[in-house]
């Protein structure tokens, strides 16, 4: 590690000073910061085992649907029964703790009344209603799988920098500060012997 720079006399004791001051600061404000996205890292983490459950749940049930529309009415009644345009997910953002992560997220369908659309049981009914539930189900787990990938990554990231600050900077500056006050003390002492024999009755 390459040796500080500080600067001569009783100015490098208040940079010093300065430095370690902003160093507690920082490592205060990172750890109320790991506070919260800890706290934030739980809420997405129970945000994900739900959106999980219930992504498999409407996947089970679209599975159900759409076998049953394929055995009344055959593959060509699935393929009537399709929309011609795709859905779109868009998916907005929050921020915490000055990290942007991914939040809800909001699926565009074609509408339910495409002329294009023929449904020949109320099977096929049936089926397209749950797999638009899959598909919400589904975004809505990737939107909570996103977030808690970015939290988790900034989680780490905080985590090592107050590791970094509190076990190797701050003991730096520490050691640092207390080796130039021993200097000046020292200088201090030199002087006011020099001064004592300067005003020595007799010279």
């Amino acid at each position: 590690m390459a040796a500080l720079q500080v600067p001569p006399g009783r100015m490098g004791r208040r940079w010093l000073i300065d430095r370690l001051e902003l160093a507690k600061r920082t490592v205060t404000l990172l750890e109320e910061k790991l506070q919260l996205l800890s706290s934030l890292r739980d809420r997405l983490q129970r945000r994900v085992d739900e959106t999980r459950r219930d992504w498999n749940r409407s996947c089970r049930e679209a599975d159900t649907w759409g076998l049953r529309a394929t055995l009344l009415g055959g593959q060509r009644a699935v393929e009537l029964a399709a929309p011609t345009s795709h859905a779109a997910v868009t998916v907005g953002w929050a921020t915490t703790a000055g990290v942007r992560y991914h939040d809800a997220a909001q699926c565009m369908f074609p509408p339910e009344n495409d002329p294009t659309v023929i449904h020949t049981s109320s099977a096929s009914v049936r089926a397209a209603q749950a797999y638009r539930a899959a598909v919400i189900a589904a975004a809505d787990h990737a939107a909570a799988h996103s977030a808690l990938a970015t939290v988790e990554r900034e989680f780490n990231t905080t985590k090592l920098r107050v590791r970094a600050l509190s076990r190797h900077w701050l003991p730096r500056l520490r050691q640092e500060l207390a080796r130039v006050e021993l200097e000046l003390e020292e200088q201090d002492r030199d002087a006011a012997i020099r001064v004592r024999r300067t005003h020595r009755p007799g010279r």
